[in-house]
């Protein structure tokens, strides 16, 4: 789920199955990262009970293009217009441990994009095993 329409839709269906907190992480892809696409943002993450946005993955990009990728600060400002719960997180293993902390039994972690997230998801998965 790397583009906005995709995360809503997947976590439409996290929250129909589990009826529980949902904590989502979520990279986008390039493309979803160009301002052009900032208003599909709106309400995309209402089934989300929380959202953290990590340090965005450096894309290569054309210094000379003016339609440049939104950094991941910004991408947060955006969603928390829609959402009262989001927040970006820089650094891997705070973000890591912010989850992981915050974690109730019975809640879904979900890590949404199409990137690898540098390890994260091994991480949470070994912190909360």
């Amino acid at each position: 789920a790397h583009s906005p329409t995709k995360a809503k839709a997947s976590l439409a269906t996290l929250k129909a199955i589990y009826k529980t907190n949902i904590r989502a992480i979520f990279e986008p892809n390039q493309g979803a990262r160009r301002p052009s696409m900032l208003d599909q943002y709106d309400a995309a993450f209402e089934d989300a009970t929380t959202i953290l946005i990590p340090r965005l993955t450096k894309l290569k990009t054309d210094p000379n293009n003016t339609d440049q990728p939104i950094a991941g600060a910004e991408l947060a400002q955006t969603i928390s217009k829609t959402h009262p719960n989001v927040q970006y997180i820089e650094d891997d293993d705070a973000l890591v441990r912010q989850i992981t902390e915050q974690a109730q039994p019975g809640d879904v972690i979900v890590f949404l994009g199409s990137h690898g997230f540098r390890g994260m998801i091994e991480d949470t998965v070994a912190i909360l095993q």
